[in-house]
């Protein structure tokens, strides 16, 4: 019995290890197999299709270090699924196609990454804790998190439309380019970070961007009045704004509609001091993209 055990054992380990990668895009299928783009721990380029079957095998796959994809505007390649199979990855480097989405959840070992030119929207490296280098200089991303990535040194992410990124992962890095984010926000970072952070949204001509250790900013989630807290309500002077989303704006209005303080929002919770006004009814206005939320609250006398 334990001999037979020991048998369906070594036959289903041995049927995982033959089993073909599935890789839907043709094109990218056949510069897998053309033994060009393909490389060893030590950068060599190696055949990828051992067996000539005109497939590729787990085996095969994990042979597998580095990939590099050059640009090829007759064999444009759409879809990468498969290289989840390439458990062993490090290097991967894809540029000038039309790829839209890019799972590497898989590949933890990935320490290099470049994905220039391609209409991807999303990115999840939270899986890549030893990601050294990413670009994806020239893309369609809106949100990038790095926080999970401490061994990152170098980031370069200009022109997408990112209205933010998350770089805070206890770690400086040692080469940083983000020009042409037209929407650019909010940068979350280590505070080690924010005065070189700061001098290059100066140099690059940025204004509004808001650089803080709080990752509290929600993208183009807008605040709605079951979000914000207001509170003591009434109050006799301090008020607090709590669940606020920053860059949105922040007006409190008396009941004749004059402005009597406005700011744009740069922390989850404000404090105003309301001491030196009128008794009465206030609004207070949160100025989303979309809309604009408004709620009341009461100023007591002393």
């Amino acid at each position: 019995m334990k001999n037979t055990t020991l048998l369906f054992l070594m036959l289903f380990c041995f049927k995982a290890y033959t089993q073909i990668v599935d890789i839907p895009d043709a094109n990218f299928k056949a510069v897998l197999l053309s033994g060009t783009i393909t490389t060893d721990a030590d950068f060599n380029l190696i055949e990828l299709d051992t067996n000539n079957d005109g497939e590729v095998q787990i085996s095969e796959a994990l042979t597998v270090f580095g990939i590099s994809v050059p640009a090829d505007s007759t064999a444009m390649i759409t879809d990468v699924t498969g290289i989840e199979a390439f458990s062993n990855l490090e290097r991967l480097w894809i540029s000038e196609h039309s790829v839209t989405a890019l799972n590497v959840t898989e590949n933890t070992n990935l320490r290099y990454l470049g994905f220039t030119d391609n209409p991807i929207s999303m990115l999840d490296v939270s899986n890549n804790p030893n990601l050294i280098s990413l670009n994806v200089n020239n893309s369609q991303v809106t949100t990038l998190d790095l926080s999970n990535n401490p061994s990152l040194l170098d980031l370069i992410c200009g022109y997408n439309p990112l209205e933010s990124f998350n770089i805070k992962n206890g770690n400086s890095l040692a080469l940083i380019e983000f020009n042409g984010l037209n929407n650019l926000q909010f940068i979350c970072a280590d505070s080690a970070e924010h005065s070189m952070l700061e001098e290059k949204l100066t140099n690059y001509g940025y204004t509004g961007v808001v650089v803080d250790d709080v990752c509290m900013y929600l993208g183009g989630t807008e605040l709605t009045a079951d979000h914000l807290e207001i509170y003591p309500n009434p109050t006799s002077g301090i008020v607090t704004f709590n669940n606020l989303l920053i860059g949105e704006k922040l007006q409190i209005v008396d009941v004749l509609g004059n402005i009597v303080y406005e700011s744009t929002v740069t922390e989850q919770k404000m404090n105003v001091d309301m001491m030196d006004y009128h008794t009465g009814i206030y609004f207070v206005n949160i100025q989303g993209k979309q809309n604009t939320m408004s709620q009341k609250f009461v100023l007591t006398g002393n």
